[in-house]
């Protein structure tokens, strides 16, 4: 979350409250300078002045069954490059597994991109997606599915 700093400023912009609200049980993160973090329209997350009642900065903690995890991550046998990625990227298949779908999930564990195919070889266009770290799922024809990590610059 940028807020407006460079690091290593070490004064109150870059510390953080959180603010528990038990009646809906709720949070919302303040920073020093009364600033939430805040869920735009557009699905960005920014760092704004808000009012308290503003849903739009209010957090619920969910819990899901299957969680997003660096245990569910298991040895993959395709080829995702660039990695780091901009404009674009490629998931190639090692051996002779054909895809069945990809799914890709931001760090709130939102799929942000689905494609089902039949294909040894994918190419995504990846411009529209922000700056971050993204967890990749590739499920195979024989149902086995694969985990990679994907870096967008």
């Amino acid at each position: 979350v940028s807020t407006e700093r460079e690091p290593p400023v070490t004064d109150n912009d870059k510390s953080w409250i959180i603010h528990h609200n038990e009646s809906d049980n709720t949070y919302r993160f303040e920073s020093g300078s009364a600033r939430f973090l805040y869920h735009e329209v557009s699905g960005k997350v920014a760092h704004l002045k808000v009012s308290e009642t503003d849903s739009r900065s209010k957090w619920e903690l969910v819990e899901i069954e299957n969680p997003l995890s660096i245990s569910q991550i298991e040895k993959s046998s395709f080829k995702l490059y660039p990695n780091p990625a901009n404009k674009e990227f490629k998931i190639q298949f090692k051996n002779n597994n054909t895809i069945k779908s990809v799914e890709i999930y931001n760090f709130l564990g939102k799929v942000i991109y689905q494609n089902l195919t039949s294909s040894k070889f994918l190419k995504i266009n990846s411009s529209e997606f922000t700056n971050g770290v993204y967890l990749v799922k590739v499920s195979l024809e024989n149902e086995n599915r694969m985990y990679s990590k994907l870096i967008i610059r």
